[in-house]
């Protein structure tokens, strides 16, 4: 069961990472960043730690995109 979930919770981080991608273009990975501060400084550690992954994969993907 554990395996499912993590299996989803990727599927959403990259769902979220594109839809940033879309939303923002360039300006993605910066606005994931400032989501993971806004959590953090909300105390909320699991969603800083959420966008935090969403802003690494949106620059993985740019740096994909690239070559």
């Amino acid at each position: 069961m554990r395996h499912s979930i993590i299996a989803m919770d990727e599927i959403a981080i990259r769902q979220a990472a594109a839809h940033m991608m879309k939303l923002h273009g360039g300006e993605a990975e910066l606005a994931a960043a400032r989501q993971a501060d806004a959590m953090l400084s909300r105390g909320n550690v699991r969603g800083f730690h959420t966008w935090t992954r969403i802003a690494t994969l949106i620059n993985d993907l740019d740096r994909k995109a690239d070559v």
